[in-house]
C-alpha cells in the first residue's frame, strides 16, 4: 500500500461541513459551521444554554461554588449563573449534591431564586438540603411519568 494522492483527503473531506476556528485557552479547537436557518443558532448563540467546546468563553454572570479550588478550575470562576447546569457520572448517589449545595443555598436565600430537580436519580433528602442551608420552600422536584 501506498501513500493516498494529496488530492484523495480532500475528496473524502468535501462533504463534511465547513469549519468555524475558535481559540480557546491558546489552543484551537473546531466545530461545524451553523447556517443562519439553522433552528439550534438562534439557541446555541443565548447565554442561557453552556456547551463544553465554550470553555474559554466569559460569562456574563457566574455564581461562586463555595469551594476556592472548583471556583479557579471553573470557567467565568464558579457555575454560569443563568441556564441549566447538568451532572453527568457513572453512578448516582456518591455526593454530587454536595458540589451543588454551597450555591444552591445562596441562590434559595440571598437571591430568592427557585431550584428545580428533574427526574433526580433519589429523591433529595429534605432534611440534608435544609441542613446544608437550602430553603426548601424555594425546591421544587419533578419526575415526569414517561421519558420523552
Amino acid at each position: 500500500m501506498g501513500e493516498a494522492p494529496p488530492n484523495a483527503l480532500d475528496k473524502i473531506s468535501s462533504n463534511k461541513p465547513a469549519l468555524n476556528k475558535t481559540a480557546l485557552n491558546k489552543k484551537t479547537i473546531t466545530r461545524p459551521a451553523l447556517a443562519s436557518d439553522d433552528p439550534l443558532s438562534g439557541l446555541l448563540q443565548k447565554t442561557g444554554l453552556w456547551r463544553a467546546s465554550s470553555l474559554g468563553a466569559d460569562y456574563k454572570q457566574h455564581c461562586s461554588t463555595g469551594f476556592t479550588r472548583l471556583d479557579q478550575e471553573l470557567p467565568g470562576t464558579g457555575w454560569p449563573a443563568d441556564g441549566v447546569t447538568e451532572f453527568l457520572h457513572d453512578r448516582a448517589g456518591i455526593g454530587e449534591l454536595r458540589l451543588l449545595a454551597p450555591a444552591l443555598a445562596r441562590m434559595t436565600h440571598e437571591q430568592n431564586r427557585w431550584v428545580l430537580f428533574v427526574s433526580p436519580p433519589y429523591i433529595p433528602y429534605p432534611p440534608a438540603l435544609a441542613q446544608a442551608g437550602i430553603d426548601l420552600a424555594r425546591v421544587i422536584v419533578s419526575q415526569p411519568k414517561a421519558p420523552k
